[in-house]
């Protein structure tokens, strides 16, 4: 059986699992939200929204930034912009 698949599914599919691979490394999230410049934001999957969410504030109270979290279920994200 094929399924059909429009080629902008499969762009997300490689881009998706590059993603996960990354995720995965130890002390990747807390990286990825400390180097965002305000204005900034870095998309994660959706599977790490308590991780994110709760890493995003911790590290917000500690350092005196504020960020923000926004969840897409269509896309299966959530986005974390760093807003000051």
């Amino acid at each position: 059986m094929f399924i059909f698949a429009p080629e902008s599914y499969k762009i997300n599919i490689k881009r998706q699992s590059k993603m996960e691979e990354n995720i995965n490394k130890k002390g990747f999230i807390k990286k990825t939200i400390e180097r965002l410049d305000v204005g900034e934001s870095y998309d994660f999957p959706i599977e790490k929204l308590m991780t994110v969410a709760a890493m995003a504030s911790n590290y917000g109270a500690i350092s005196r930034r504020t960020y923000s979290t926004a969840r897409d279920r269509e896309l299966g994200i959530v986005k974390v912009t760093r807003t000051s």
